[in-house]
């Protein structure tokens, strides 16, 4: 279970440990630059898959790393797709979780590492 002490712990030391290997790359791809669309982050992570970066986005922003910060066109599908970016330091510590949150967001990690 991801405390929300821990989350900010990784505000404080940038380390990003505390994540399955996939989100680390998504984390890390983020970091170059930003915003992306998932698929732009499927390509800098060196995935074959948008699944493969997709869940892992969305575990991500139900914590409070990534936010949505807009939308726009994919030129491969034609189809309007979300933006995501790093969530400010400040967005990070102001968010509230309550446990049903904190075990969530626990739950979906601890199912990916297994997986």
């Amino acid at each position: 279970m991801i405390h929300e002490n821990t989350l900010r712990a990784f505000w404080d030391s940038g380390s990003t440990e505390m994540f399955a290997a996939r989100e680390q790359r998504c984390i890390e791809a983020l970091r170059r630059r930003q915003p992306l669309t998932d698929r732009e982050v499927m390509i800098a992570c060196g995935f074959a898959e948008p699944n493969q970066v997709r869940p892992r986005l969305t575990t991500l922003i139900a914590a409070g790393v990534l936010v949505e910060c807009g939308s726009t066109r994919c030129p491969i599908t034609s189809k309007t797709v979300r933006l995501v970016r790093l969530a400010t330091k400040e967005q990070q510590t102001d968010l509230p979780f309550d446990a049903g949150q904190l075990a969530a967001i626990a739950a979906g990690i601890n199912q990916q590492r297994s997986a």
